[in-house]
């Protein structure tokens, strides 16, 4: 099959893909509920991160929503074992059930999230490089 520009893949834009990125993260690096570890918050100047770069993850989210890319997103951010960020945006039912961040949800698939977070941990450590040719 050729690909006509009309037809020829795009990039995501950057917004849309680090609000995925985040969103995976949160997914993987949640401690779970039925754990029985204790979860516990910190400011973000207390493990070295800035509330006002996490400020900017909720406007983010909702601007993935307002353009119907998802119903409903939980962003969870975590340091050094204390939550930092934790936020639940738009609908469990839309228009209808607001998303709550103690909401329980049924995943399926995780290969792709759990790669994803451990190629990022990678680029990270210096360990890959995203713009290494193949």
């Amino acid at each position: 099959m050729k690909l006509t520009p009309n037809h020829a893949p795009r990039a995501a834009p950057r917004s849309l893909s680090i609000a995925l990125f985040v969103a995976l993260a949160a997914t993987v690096l949640a401690p779970s509920a039925g754990s029985g570890q204790q979860w516990t918050t910190a400011e973000p100047e207390e493990v070295g991160m800035s509330s006002e770069v996490l400020a900017r993850i909720p406007p983010t989210m909702q601007r993935l929503i307002d353009r119907d890319g998802t119903a409903g997103i939980m962003t969870l951010v975590s340091r050094r074992g204390e939550i930092v960020h934790w936020n639940a945006q738009g609908w469990r039912i839309r228009g209808e059930d607001p998303l709550e961040p103690d909401d329980i949800f049924r995943i399926y698939s995780m290969t792709k999230p759990i790669t994803s977070v451990a190629a990022m941990i990678l680029v990270d450590d210096g360990l890959l490089s995203l713009d290494a040719e193949l």
